[in-house]
């Protein structure tokens, strides 16, 4: 029974450039690992969702009037303080980790935004790098960001 390991699924077989003869019998064939493959998706994935801001501190229902740290994401869209970004090409490199093209309108102007976007393993960084620069946000509870009720709402104590 031979001891060779079973060949893993993103692996190829490659013809050595030696002779056959050169070849000792029992010589194992030549392994190249193949990348994984990238995977396009329709949605940003849902560990993605929220509000994101650079100072936890700011988070609550009021925080788009007045954190310019702001960033809201679903799956279709990036929502900036001043620009908001519709997802046209969403590349899954990796748990946690895509790549995006956005047509992006802000102060009247449009342009084509390229990030990639890494969220920590616990979820509560969003690492975002875009032309050569690159920023973390934190998630904001969404417990912090619902409204409060009030009796004026309907809600009785």
């Amino acid at each position: 029974m031979s001891s060779r390991e079973p060949l893993e699924s993103n692996a190829v077989i490659v013809p050595s450039d030696r002779p056959h003869q050169d070849k000792p019998k029992s010589a194992e064939p030549e392994l190249v690992k193949k990348p994984k493959a990238k995977l396009e998706v329709q949605v940003l994935p849902e560990k993605f969702h929220g509000v994101w801001t650079e100072n936890l501190s700011s988070c609550g229902p009021d925080i788009r009037d007045f954190d310019d740290t702001v960033l809201t994401v679903s799956g279709r869209e990036l929502l900036f303080w001043e620009s908001i970004h519709n997802l046209q090409s969403i590349v899954r490199n990796g748990p946690g980790d895509v790549s995006v093209v956005t047509a992006a309108m802000g102060e009247g102007e449009a342009w084509r935004g390229e990030f990639q976007m890494i969220l920590s393993e616990d979820g509560d960084t969003l690492s975002i790098a875009s032309e050569g620069s690159s920023f973390d946000r934190f998630r904001c509870s969404p417990v912090l960001m619902a409204p409060e009720k009030s009796l004026e709402d309907g809600q009785e104590e």
